[in-house]
């Protein structure tokens, strides 16, 4: 069953690099379509996001970071979700401070960073939607 093009578009703006690794995930648990879209919709960043719309992508990340700590499968999995949860933490006081006053670089430097650490939680959330998807089936 093809993916559907929105939730590829989604993808590709969510996290470029992440979308092959998600595809197959995808391609194999078609059932999580749905609730990954509105997901992913929370994390999309445009070009020239400033601050404030970055904090809103960091609160969409929180998100799937709190879905991962409590779907967490080891101590490792919960220690890799504290790990993000604090960089977020840290991210989202440097969006308050920089606020609108901000200079390009300075938001050119946030916006890479916040791009980065979404990138590598997109990639463990669709993953472990997968883990839980395929738990659910062995179940029944």
């Amino acid at each position: 069953m093809p993916i559907p093009p929105a939730l590829l578009k989604l993808l590709k703006a969510a996290a470029v690099s992440a979308t092959p690794i998600i595809l197959k995930y995808l391609k194999d648990h078609p059932e999580l379509w749905q609730g990954l879209v509105e997901s992913f919709k929370k994390v999309v960043v445009r070009r020239g996001a400033g601050p404030r719309e970055l904090s809103k992508t960091i609160a969409g990340l929180r998100e799937q970071v709190v879905y991962l700590r409590e779907s967490a499968d080891d101590d490792g999995e919960v220690h890799r979700a504290e790990e993000w949860s604090r960089r977020l933490d840290n991210l989202d006081r440097v969006a308050a401070l920089l606020g609108d006053g901000a200079s390009r670089n300075e938001v050119k430097e946030l916006r890479e960073r916040v791009l980065a650490l979404r990138k590598v939680i997109i990639e463990a959330f669709v993953v472990e939607h997968a883990e839980d998807a395929a738990d659910r089936k062995s179940v029944r």
